[in-house]
């Protein structure tokens, strides 16, 4: 599974997209993380998200890494 990131906005709730090992595409809420309104399996505009895919446990290192941070 594979995540991008959504690059508008302030950055603190970003939405974001994954696509599963079957390519379906799944967006979410970043404030909910609840299905992205009532078309949560059509991908974000392109032009609209992070450039690299991050892995699981790429956002894995990150989020350990934010947490590490908020909690010095």
């Amino acid at each position: 599974m594979k995540a991008r990131f959504g690059n508008r906005g302030d950055g603190r709730f970003p939405n974001y997209q994954t696509v599963g090992v079957d390519g379906k595409v799944r967006r979410y809420s970043g404030s909910s993380h609840q299905p992205y309104h009532d078309q949560p399996t059509v991908s974000f505009e392109p032009d609209n998200l992070s450039d690299g895919e991050f892995s699981y446990e790429d956002v894995q290192g990150l989020l350990a890494a934010c947490l590490g941070a908020a909690k010095a």
